[in-house]
């Protein structure tokens, strides 16, 4: 009995070594790199472009990049609650977000999901390669901290996720 629970417990310790680090999934694909610019300073009501890179340094293509916006958590030190810089809209529209290029191919209800799908059969990011999505975004009219989570992943495998805080400074 000792012997099967020890060679289980090597055949478990040797699966987690091999599947993946943060990098990588548990299937072997690799996740998404995600970078954004956007003014670290912003005038009230303002329209921004918020340019985000996303690179696929593999293993694997990614057909469908989805890229998903959330409210976020004060910074650690801060007392204060971030202002919702992108928040939910309603009927595939968000008032915050004035364009998306390029064209998203699809937009969740609630306008904070936005897909971009493979073009003409090919991947839309392949492995080795980056794109870049460019948000124009009104700021709050409210001057205080704004921000969102920007999560990026692959629209047929969601774990294969990255993601970056988008913050700015309205009007102070």
């Amino acid at each position: 009995m000792r012997y099967l629970t020890a060679a289980l417990a090597v055949t478990f310790l040797l699966g987690a070594c091999a599947g993946g680090g943060p990098s990588v999934t548990e299937t072997g694909k690799g996740r998404p790199q995600v970078s954004v610019e956007f003014p670290q300073q912003t005038e009230p009501g303002e329209v921004y472009d918020a340019v985000l890179t996303i690179s696929n340094p593999g293993p694997g293509d990614m057909n469908t990049i989805a890229v998903a916006f959330a409210t976020i958590a004060p910074t650690p030190g801060a007392r204060e609650m971030p202002l919702p810089l992108i928040g939910p809209g309603r009927n595939e529209t968000n008032p915050s977000i004035v364009s998306i290029q390029p064209e998203p191919s699809g937009v969740s209800t609630d306008a904070v999901v936005f897909t971009f799908r493979e073009i003409d059969g090919a991947p839309r990011l392949p492995q080795g390669e980056s794109i870049e999505i460019r948000f124009s975004i009104r700021v709050p009219v409210t001057a205080g901290v704004a921000g969102a989570s920007v999560q990026v992943y692959d629209g047929q495998e969601i774990d294969r996720a990255s993601g970056v805080r988008l913050q700015t400074s309205v009007g102070r």
